[in-house]
């Protein structure tokens, strides 16, 4: 089962077959998550505070709410709440 299957997290071909793209997205995921939680490492930074995170998601999520006071859907956060 050796066919060229395309990568939709990282955008590359994958020559091999599923499952190997599927290990190689897992390794990775997991390598990030061992940087972030064992080595404590935080290598995504906000622009505007200098402060760090693990995640790149994270940085976006703290960016929106802290600097543009834009609330996720799904968070019950009052605007009066958050710091200014």
């Amino acid at each position: 089962m050796s066919k060229s299957s395309y990568n939709i997290f990282s955008g590359n071909t994958c020559i091999s077959d599923q499952l190997s793209c599927l290990n190689k997205m897992l390794t990775d995921v997991l390598d990030s998550q061992i940087l972030t939680v064992h080595e404590r490492k935080k290598p995504h930074v906000c622009h505007k505070c200098n402060k760090s995170f693990g995640q790149k998601s994270t940085t976006i999520k703290h960016s929106n709410v802290i600097h543009f006071k834009i609330l996720p859907t799904n968070n019950h956060i009052l605007m009066s709440a958050l710091p200014i």
